[in-house]
């Protein structure tokens, strides 16, 4: 029988930064992670000191999102003041910004090939180039765009919002969506496409799994969640998808056929409503957190019970494995903010 393993959950810093922490993304080397705070700061923080790079100014009103650049040099912000700002991640000052059509930019992300930053702010959606030049701006959407993913297999870019999920084509001088995949069901909230993006997962605000397979567009459904579904995850391979929606994590099982008519692996630990799960980029483990503010790693498939756990003083808003799988940060809704070694 293979050993199961036995990770820990070390710390190996913690700040408190005195605000909820909205959304932290790593850089693509790995050594660097951008932290976005609802008091409007954008900071870099070094993955083995935790020191800070704050930079000088910030959004006027909560920050929301935080995209690096696929070479690391920029970093890009979107915030509560309708504005877009891009920094130089090294120096921390701000290179360029873009005010958009809302009060809010619920979303930003950089394309995997660095040309486009792309930005969704209430029904409007709008493409940049590097340089902050204006490429594409789409009539308004049917309804709020909620979640933006990329493609890496295609230039497409996937506007998740009420009703469905739109391809969008920067390459293509058009102003609709190439590929609409409909979705009758409430408000998208989180999106995941498999490591093969031949399977796409959205969750629901009324706790559903809308499962669509990109080639095909056929589709199916994962319902009775009782919590809105606020994060999915799938493993390196593509053959497992975890997701909250409960206190429970439950993981589906891909492989082919699918999780049609099957039911989901159900790993019973926490006694508060998940906030996320996060699989490892490559390896096995998956973190899940909650608001009681305990974070446990999993092995799932191989173990049902929890293999270690730790816990902050307040709810867990946001978990993040760095590229080396080595190093989770986990942030807190009042301002923690945590470096683990496993």
């Amino acid at each position: 029988m293979a050993r199961i393993p036995q990770p820990r959950l070390v710390v190996a810093w913690e700040k408190h930064v005195g605000e909820h922490v909205a959304d932290v993304k790593w850089s693509p080397e790995g050594n660097r992670l951008a932290v976005a705070l609802a008091n409007g700061l954008v900071s870099i923080y070094k993955r083995e000191t935790g020191e800070a790079l704050a930079f000088p100014e910030g959004h006027k009103f909560g920050a929301i999102a935080v995209s690096w650049a696929p070479d690391g040099t920029l970093l890009a912000s979107a915030g509560e003041d309708a504005q877009i700002r891009v920094w130089d991640a090294n120096t921390g000052q701000q290179i360029w910004q873009a005010k958009q059509a809302s009060s809010w930019v619920e979303t930003v992300a950089w394309s995997p090939t660095g040309e486009w930053l792309a930005a969704s702010s209430g029904k409007n959606l709008r493409i940049y180039n590097r340089e902050g030049s204006l490429l594409r701006e789409y009539p308004q959407l049917p309804s709020t765009v909620t979640v933006l993913i990329w493609c890496r297999n295609s230039p497409h870019l996937l506007a998740g919002g009420y009703g469905g999920v739109g391809y969008f084509n920067p390459t293509r001088e058009q102003n609709y969506a190439e590929r609409f995949l409909p979705w009758e069901g409430g408000a998208i909230i989180s999106m995941a496409l498999s490591p093969t993006e031949k399977e796409l997962a959205a969750g629901s605000q009324d706790g559903t799994i809308h499962f669509w397979y990109t080639d095909s567009g056929n589709d199916l459904q994962m319902a009775g969640y009782p919590l809105k579904m606020s994060a999915l995850s799938w493993n390196s391979e593509g053959t497992l998808l975890a997701a909250t929606g409960s206190s429970a994590v439950t993981v589906w099982n891909c492989v082919p056929p699918g999780p049609e008519n099957t039911k989901p692996l159900v790993l019973e630990r926490h006694e508060e409503p998940l906030v996320t799960v996060r699989f490892q980029n490559r390896g096995p483990l998956l973190a899940s957190a909650c608001q009681q503010g305990i974070i446990g790693l999993w092995y799932p498939g191989v173990a049902r019970r929890v293999l270690s756990e730790t816990k902050i003083s307040e709810a867990v808003s946001i978990t993040e494995w760095a590229q080396d799988d080595r190093h989770l940060l986990v942030g807190g809704t009042e301002g923690t903010l945590v470096m683990y070694q496993v």
